[in-house]
């Protein structure tokens, strides 16, 4: 190995022994691997762990036949080669140590298969051949149609016949396949006669009455409902907290309807928008009880508001004068 490598200008060069071109049995490609790793081996161990491009480099190959030049070397006895492996278990690459010349032993190499240019030397001839057996067939459908007969001799040695009228005689058309038909079932007498008489529509059933329509909303109730700022929800839950605060005798409707009226007010006071005003089974339900807060007196800024009517406040436009309005109820002149 020392003979192969030498160190000039403080580089490792590869100086190439005659012995390694003239082993007999080994490709170009095998022996530019080899001195490749030649190059590559360590001066006292002889061991090389180059990558496989690396050498595909060195020898002007592709990496796919570096695995087959290393085999090849290992089985003449020029090199061995083991797999190297990470932590996880992974194969990085290979470790080779590389022998001498000297230690070449000529293995005669195994038979290649078929390359793919014979296999496709032999796809195409089938290929041809199938084509020139459907030709031979295509000529002779022709050739019968037109009217030429092939005379053949009979098997008894009597006369020839020709070829159509055998093939006439012998070859009978199958008869057309014709699905069996299920016969269509019979409907009875009377009711054909009852389906003729009866012209005319059946009657529709009456729909059922919906809850809504079904409830009977009191008119003391449909009054709260009038002055309430309801915007048309929940007119059915309403009318349960109406009907819970009537059972228990908690209020009275004229009371009630006071309560819807006085907060109406409010909410027109203070601008309250429509998502922000309770629903009227909130304002009556037991949760809230807010209805109890509108049954006392108004007091507002030290005065207690009195009830007046809002008609004589309005404007021959129809509008209500707001301002006098409430002057009024404070007792303010």
């Amino acid at each position: 190995m020392a003979d192969t490598i030498v160190r000039k200008n403080g580089r490792w060069e590869l100086r190439c022994d005659m012995k390694v071109f003239k082993l007999k049995g080994l490709t170009t490609t095998e022996k530019l691997v080899y001195l490749a790793l030649l190059g590559h081996a360590s001066e006292k161990t002889s061991t090389a762990y180059p990558s496989n491009k690396t050498l595909a480099d060195c020898a002007s190959c592709c990496e796919r036949q570096i695995s087959r030049v290393t085999a090849r070397l290992v089985e003449c006895h020029l090199l061995t080669k083991t797999a190297r492996f990470n932590e996880r278990g992974e194969q990085i690459g290979n470790l080779y140590e590389v022998f001498e010349p000297e230690d070449f032993v000529y293995v005669p190499p195994k038979e290649p298969s078929k390359s793919r240019k014979e296999k496709d030397d032999t796809v195409s001839d089938r290929h041809d051949t199938q084509s020139r057996r459907s030709k031979k067939a295509g000529d002779s459908a022709l050739d019968t149609e037109s009217g030429a007969t092939a005379t053949t001799p009979c098997l008894g040695g009597g006369d020839t016949v020709s070829s159509q009228e055998h093939t006439q005689d012998n070859i009978k058309p199958k008869p057309p396949i014709i699905p069996p038909t299920e016969p269509e079932p019979q409907k009875p007498q009377a009711q054909e006669e009852q389906l003729e008489l009866s012209t005319e529509k059946p009657t529709e059933k009456p729909k059922r009455a919906s809850r809504k329509t079904a409830e009977e909303y009191t008119p003391e109730f449909e009054e709260f409902w009038s002055v309430y700022p309801t915007y048309g929800r929940r007119k059915k839950a309403a009318f349960d907290a109406w009907k819970r605060l009537l059972r228990l005798k908690a209020a009275t409707p004229a009371v009630l309807i006071h309560a819807a009226r006085r907060y109406a007010d409010m909410c027109r006071a203070t601008c309250k928008e429509e998502q922000y005003t309770l629903h009227a089974a909130s304002f009556l339900g037991p949760v809230k009880e807010a209805w109890k807060d509108y049954i006392g007196p108004e007091v507002q800024m030290g005065r207690e508001l009195k009830d007046v009517d809002k008609n004589r406040f309005r404007r021959p436009d129809g509008s209500i004068d707001y301002k006098a309005y409430e002057r009024a109820r404070r007792g303010i002149q």
